[in-house]
């Protein structure tokens, strides 16, 4: 049991400080490729069966024919998809937590594409960032800090 009415994330920290205890270890690749959607079924009333390593069905090779056997060793065991048990609020905070350290990771990976185009910029010689300049919609296409540091 966890008061979860006191629990919140700061986007600035949380890729750098520990998961907490009580927020489940989940294949954060197979979020982010559905969506920021867990796979998720309701079991009674406040319990939830969450999948933390993302649903899979058989695969419709594994169904050959009605008649032949279906191949089994294609299809992920219980164990291999992982699955968590989970009260309402419980699932709304680990929805909460991964969603925003998601958006955390996408904004560092923005951040630091944007320095590598600054950096490369800078390097260019003057008579080159001059002609880049010149052509129609460059210079709103470069980053704010570029923009910046040549007004």
């Amino acid at each position: 049991k966890i008061n979860t009415d006191i629990i919140s994330f700061d986007e600035e920290t949380i890729l750098v400080d520990i998961i907490p205890p009580y927020i489940p270890r989940i294949n954060e690749e197979v979020f982010r490729a559905k969506g920021y959607i867990f796979d998720v079924i309701r079991i009674s009333k406040d319990e939830y069966l969450l999948s933390v390593n993302g649903y899979k069905e058989k695969n419709a090779s594994s169904y050959n024919s009605r008649f032949e056997k279906q191949d089994e060793s294609k299809h992920p065991s219980d164990q291999e998809q992982g699955y968590v048990i989970v009260t309402l609020d419980q699932l709304a905070l680990i929805n909460d937590y991964y969603f925003i350290k998601a958006k955390a990771l996408l904004q560092k990976e923005a951040a630091e594409r944007n320095e590598r185009t600054e950096k490369y910029y800078d390097t260019l010689p003057e008579s080159k960032r001059a002609s880049y300049l010149m052509k129609p919609g460059y210079y709103r296409a470069l980053p704010a800090a570029v923009k910046k540091k040549n007004n």
